[in-house]
């Protein structure tokens, strides 16, 4: 008995020794001071909401005593600043705005949300009030009523985050609606834009005050001494965060559908169907990465672009599966752009919250319809005389006298004017039997029905023109 004892005690001394040595790095970090910076630039959209989720997420991970969101922006979508503000106002983590530069309509929203403001020098904050906007990004004009209710509506959501954290809910409401006046501030009629210099006046108080740059700031935190870890979008982020800019969707959008029309009027496989996939695929990559498009939605945009297919290529006319594969697919670009929030309150669900930001995915899908439809008909009118056609079209005769040989066996017994009937659909290519044998033909630039009356204008070489038969 006396001979194990002093080996059990060895064996416990050892264990504890051991266990503080693995506990050590762990209580070290825990009593890590961390500041995070969070930047916030350039158009605010539901791919800026899903980055500023994933800086949030990180910084708690961190136990992190602030985070700074460095703002430069001249505001963005709604939907988005609301999801970012409710984000904020709910955050573990104590939160400060650093205006580096201006923080204009939605940037002025995210600033307030946060606990604390601070402002560089010349920098500006205000000019608040909703505007309604193009998938360009250009403004619009909305009627009188539809101003007053996305007013009130907005400046209540400041309102509210003002006076959560402190902020003079006069001064920020003053940033929405013109129709407010404060007497020695802004005059009714005019939205309220405050300077560095005045936003931290006495009268106005809604900035702690103008630092020039992030370690000034922690100055006045007194986190001088703290260790500054700065949460940057990754590659993917950033090309979600440009993907997800309303125009660039937009244009995406516009160039696919484009495309489509540009490989149907070629023969096989080419360029206006790889253009459309690439197109199609950064759209929906793009909108994945940011959290919104979800796997659903490229379901239902390859079940709608089947159904195209099996219209365009096994159907006569354009009938039920053509229509619904329209639907589809239109569904899908729309859903992909308003996927479900990151920051859900308490007590709501999807539809609801999301029904009114229907309004501009909406939009700007349907001005990329209205541009795509511009430019087929331009692509139609222009495109058979350009050097770009010609580079993978034929535009030129192959005459006898210029090395083309025309010599044909099977074509010995045709002739202009001779009659057939078409066994497919010529788009602008397809198959037609004549005497009793199938050709391969093609037509002017138009669509021709199968089993329609078709007759030979013209054969150019190897290539056979047809035209309906009236």
């Amino acid at each position: 008995m006396n001979v194990t004892r002093p080996n059990s005690l060895g064996f416990i001394f050892i264990l504890v020794i051991f266990l503080i040595a693995i506990m050590a790095p762990y209580s070290q970090t825990e009593e890590e001071n961390i500041v995070v910076i969070c930047p916030i630039n350039g158009e605010i959209n539901k791919g800026m909401a899903y980055f500023i989720h994933r800086a949030l997420e990180e910084a708690k991970s961190k136990n992190a005593k602030l985070i700074i969101f460095e703002i430069d922006t001249n505001g963005g979508r709604l939907d988005a600043t609301e999801e970012i503000m409710q984000m904020l106002l709910s955050s573990s983590i104590p939160t400060a705005s650093f205006i580096n530069n201006k923080a204009f309509s939605a940037g002025a929203f995210i600033a307030v949300a946060t606990d604390k403001i601070y402002m560089s020098p010349a920098s500006v904050i205000g000019a608040a009030t909703p505007v309604s906007v193009s998938s360009t990004g250009s403004p619009q004009e909305t009627s009188s009523s539809f101003e007053e209710k996305i007013t009130s509506g907005t400046k209540a959501l400041i309102k509210t985050a003002a006076q959560h954290n402190g902020h003079p809910d006069d001064i920020v409401s003053a940033m929405v609606d013109r129709d407010i006046k404060i007497r020695g501030v802004i005059e009714q009629g005019k939205l309220l834009t405050l300077t560095n210099i005045e936003a931290e006046s006495k009268k106005i108080q809604l900035s702690l005050g103008t630092v020039k740059n992030i370690d000034e700031l922690l100055e006045r935190e007194n986190m001088s001494d703290y260790t500054v870890e700065e949460i940057i979008p990754s590659w993917s982020e950033g090309l979600a965060l440009l993907i997800t800019n309303s125009g660039v969707s937009g244009v995406l959008m516009m160039i696919g559908m484009m495309s489509i029309y540009l490989e149907f009027k070629t023969p096989g496989w080419g360029l206006g169907g790889t253009l459309a996939l690439i197109c199609f695929a950064l759209f929906f990559w793009g909108h994945r990465i940011a959290g919104l498009a979800g796997m659903e939605d490229l379901l239902l945009f390859g079940i709608g672009a089947i159904l195209l297919a099996i219209e365009i290529f096994f159907i006569p006319g354009f009938g039920y599966a053509g229509i619904l594969g329209l639907i589809c697919v239109f569904i899908s670009l729309v859903l992909a752009m308003i996927r479900r929030p990151i920051f859900i309150p308490q007590g709501e669900s999807f539809w609801p919250t999301q029904m009114p930001n229907l309004a501009g995915p909406s939009l700007s899908l349907s001005i990329a319809v209205i541009g795509s439809a511009a430019g087929i008909v331009m692509l139609s009118k222009y495109l058979p005389r350009t050097k770009l056609w010609s580079s993978f079209a034929l535009l030129k005769e192959q005459r006898k006298d210029l090395g083309y040989s025309t010599a044909i066996k099977d074509f010995k017994n045709l002739h202009i004017g001779q009659a057939g009937q078409t066994l497919t659909i010529l788009r602008p290519s397809g198959k037609v039997q004549i005497n009793d044998k199938q050709y391969d033909v093609l037509t002017e630039d138009v669509f021709i029905e199968k089993d329609t009356r078709v007759k030979i204008i013209r054969i150019d070489g190897n290539t056979i023109f047809v035209e309906k038969l009236s």
